[in-house]
């Protein structure tokens, strides 16, 4: 369906939930075209006689005359590998890709779980920013693992740390939106003035 499918009285006419459950159907559709997507050029890797040309590399390739970013297909490949086919079947393909980002096959297994999960609340897959808040989530809980052996000081010293980095960071905050204020008063007196 393209854009010149959708006629302009169905848009009018549309309820909320209409739209809602379009726009859904829309993206779940999108998201297992692209997962297909990644799944040929995955499988693709393994024949060079039909990509091979000049000496390039298969990234470079896909780069260059494809236009997948090489991030992408290389966390969709390390999931894909480390996990197998069915591991990552309901995930959608940016639970997938966030997935490759993590080191270990525990750590990615429990957030492509995590991705199941928000697809079944949802009804939906995860978009990329959703996708994103899982992985920095899931890199939150092996950072508390990870600092379970630490010593009580130690974790008090590091969550000191922490909250004077985040007062810094709400600091700066504070000044660069007094300054983005400052910049739009100063341009609508100049438009007033002109």
């Amino acid at each position: 369906m393209s854009t010149s499918d959708v006629k302009t009285a169905d848009l009018h006419t549309m309820t909320r939930a209409e739209f809602i459950a379009e726009a859904k159907a829309l993206r779940a559709a999108a998201d297992e075209a692209e997962e297909r997507y990644l799944e040929f050029l995955y499988q693709m890797e393994s024949k060079p006689e039909i990509w091979r040309d000049g000496g390039r590399s298969y990234i470079e390739v896909l780069e260059h005359d494809v236009g997948c970013a090489a991030i992408r297909y290389a966390r969709y490949k390390r999931v894909r590998e480390a996990l197998g086919i069915e591991a990552l079947r309901g995930a959608g393909v940016h639970g997938i890709i966030a997935a490759g980002a993590l080191r270990t096959q525990t750590a990615q297994r429990e957030l492509l779980d995590r991705a199941r999960h928000f697809q079944e609340t949802n009804g939906t897959p995860p978009s990329e920013r959703s996708a994103q808040d899982l992985l920095r989530e899931q890199k939150l809980r092996e950072a508390v693992v990870t600092t379970r052996n630490s010593s009580y000081a130690v974790l008090v010293e590091q969550c000191e740390k922490l909250r004077a980095r985040v007062k810094e960071l709400e600091s700066q905050n504070a000044a660069l939106r007094a300054e983005i204020r400052t910049l739009k008063k100063r341009r609508s007196s100049a438009k007033s003035a002109a």
